[in-house]
């Protein structure tokens, strides 16, 4: 029997995406777009780990890790994040201005940096595919392949040119600079929280 994830994602393509990457590593995947429609798929059949998006709209990845501790405490999860700048990283600001949302990106001195995660479960029974996938993730063309899918901008030390970055005018020559992750986790919630009523209010779809 195959190893069951239950990703969870607002976006059904990033969803998608995630789940076709995990099958074709020899996982069995479901979907949900929201925490409350996962936490009454995993009443209806268990799940061996859950791969969630953080930041959702009524309930998000740190409220449905908060319930799903509570409820099935030996759960893996695993809480995904493409956020690495306040109020939000460049190419989602970008995103939203591509739904017609009057905002723009204003970067600060220093400037933030977003950063992408990805991991490989221990105990995968596809264990080079997985490998695979993260080194064609990582190179020019899994990076351009993920620009022209969300614009977010190629990491490859080759590609860092104004045409694959958004509000490139804004950002190329600052100096970059990371945050603490424990503050990170504390406050960027309650700003994100307070953006996104500006946002909304402003004219913006919410995402």
């Amino acid at each position: 029997m195959r190893p069951r994830v239950l990703v969870v994602d607002d976006e059904a393509r990033v969803a998608g995406v995630v789940a076709t990457a995990l099958g074709r590593a020899g996982y069995e995947c479901e979907t949900c777009a929201s925490g409350t429609a996962a936490l009454a798929a995993l009443e209806e059949r268990a799940a061996d780990v859950v791969v969630t998006d953080w930041r959702m709209p009524e309930m998000d990845g740190v409220e449905l890790l908060r319930r799903l501790r509570a409820r099935w405490p030996n759960l893996p999860v695993i809480l995904l994040t493409a956020y690495g700048t306040i109020p939000s990283a460049e190419y989602r600001t970008y995103q939203k201005t591509l739904d017609g949302a009057p905002v723009s990106y204003t970067c600060p001195e220093p400037a933030p940096v977003a950063v992408s995660e990805m991991a490989i479960l221990k105990g995968t029974p596809n264990l080079n595919a997985a490998r695979l996938f993260v080194n064609w993730f990582l190179s020019k063309e899994g990076q351009i392949a993920q620009y022209v899918s969300d614009y977010a901008p190629p990491v490859h030390k080759d590609l860092q040119r104004k045409e694959l970055l958004p509000f490139a005018d804004q950002i190329v020559g600052k100096e970059k600079s990371m945050r603490d992750p424990a503050a990170e986790i504390e406050i960027q919630p309650k700003l994100l929280e307070f953006w996104e009523s500006l946002w909304i209010r402003s004219g913006g779809k919410r995402r």
